[in-house]
């Protein structure tokens, strides 16, 4: 079986998917700010954007983007049950 870290999806609501999992350090604004012995946002919204202007890189633009999209999927599962939850939402052996 193929690692849970880079999985291409073939069809989530009839379009196309990437799950990556990269090195950005935008993934993980909260634990990359208190690294830096800075203070922590609200939100991570706030602290993306700290984290772009104390870096001076650009927030990607499929993390800034998020704030403004719907939430699709809200189930919090154990790590073991994963990719069962994956299968289901994809509506089959997918993966």
């Amino acid at each position: 079986m193929e690692s849970m870290r880079a999985i291409l999806v073939k069809k989530i609501v009839g379009e196309r998917a990437i799950i990556a999992s990269t090195a950005s350090p935008f993934k993980f604004p909260e634990k990359i700010l208190k690294s830096l012995g800075l203070d922590l946002e609200e939100d991570i919204f706030q602290n993306l954007q700290k984290l772009a202007e104390v870096s001076g890189l650009d927030i990607p633009k499929a993390l800034a983007g998020l704030k403004d999209k719907k939430i699709l999927h809200d189930r919090l599962v154990s790590i073991n049950e994963l990719e069962s939850l994956i299968k289901e939402i994809l509506g089959g052996d997918h993966v």
